[in-house]
């Protein structure tokens, strides 16, 4: 198992598309609405995209990753779930817990994957890889690759409870909602992206 810092079910009504270099891109819906960039190669192992969490955040945010995957040389399918909570994967409401959103990839790779996995994550979303990568050993996984992760300090500092009920409460009450409506103005996430995550201008594909 390798670990770097730094054909599936397709249910009625699946959208298609191609790629130029990704060969076949596939909207799938069901339990867990996913993206699979193939080439329809059959080989022993697949690509899991794991997106990071935040105001509305899904999966596409692999959609430009999906677009330059070098699926022409590359005989490895990726797969793009919505994280529970987030995109169309509406299964669970209120407070989501690591824990959940490992189950339901657990899920994923059992009923939609069914091979072997390479796990790649993005951001703070690095603790489910990890915990993901923890389940996994032994029984399917070929690596992990953590992208931006956050540092040390994030893993092992223990949680406060009390902040984390005292953040929720605020998050669940009238006021965190309008906060949340805030946040997820295009001027506030233009702002938020050009400051924090771009080195350049956010375009209006990411918007």
């Amino acid at each position: 198992m390798g670990f770097v810092a730094g054909s599936p079910r397709v249910h009625s009504g699946a959208r298609h598309r191609r790629s130029s270099i990704c060969g076949l891109v596939k909207e799938v819906q069901g339990s867990t609405p996913y993206t699979l960039c193939s080439n329809g190669y059959n080989v022993d192992v697949a690509l899991l995209l794991i997106h990071p969490i935040g105001v509305g955040l899904s999966r596409r945010y692999w959609r430009k990753f999906l677009g330059d995957y070098d699926g022409g040389s590359s005989t490895v399918d990726a797969y793009a779930p919505d994280l529970i909570g987030c995109g169309e994967n509406k299964k669970a409401e209120g407070r989501i817990s690591l824990d959940m959103i490992c189950d339901d990839l657990e899920i994923f790779i059992a009923e939609e994957i069914k091979k072997p996995v390479i796990v790649l994550s993005e951001g703070a979303l690095a603790g489910a890889a990890i915990e993901l990568a923890a389940r996994l050993e032994g029984r399917g996984l070929r690596g992990v690759i953590l992208s931006t992760p956050p540092a040390i300090q994030f893993f092992s500092v223990g949680v406060n409870k009390a902040i984390v009920n005292a953040s929720w409460a605020f998050f669940s009450s009238p006021l965190g909602v309008l906060l949340f409506y805030y946040v997820r103005r295009r001027e506030f996430l233009k702002k938020f992206t050009e400051k924090n995550l771009f080195t350049g201008k956010a375009d209006a594909d990411w918007l």
